[in-house]
């Protein structure tokens, strides 16, 4: 297994694990609701950037379909930030 494939598998478990670790930290230090959407955008560039850096490294941008899907999973995540914004900060 390369590198670049286990830090894309924890990137991966780091979106899923994010609503586990999201309360954990608003809980135990009581953090503002501004804190914790920088948590939430943090978290998002964070998976963006390593999902586009595990295609390049691994040369998996080759065709048309490979950018839409990036695409894709970029909007999906920017959709889901904007719905915390929205469920969470804008009350």
């Amino acid at each position: 297994m390369k590198i670049s494939e286990k830090f894309h598998k924890r990137g991966t478990s780091a979106i899923v694990l994010f609503p586990i670790i999201y309360y954990i930290i608003s809980d135990t230090f009581h953090a503002n609701k501004y804190i914790k959407f920088l948590m939430v955008i943090l978290i998002f560039i964070y998976t963006v950037l390593l999902d586009i850096g595990y295609r390049f490294t691994n040369n998996l941008i080759e065709k048309k379909k490979d950018i839409i899907k990036i695409i894709l999973w970029i909007l999906f995540n920017l959709a889901l930030v904007v719905w915390w914004y929205f469920k969470f900060v804008h009350l």
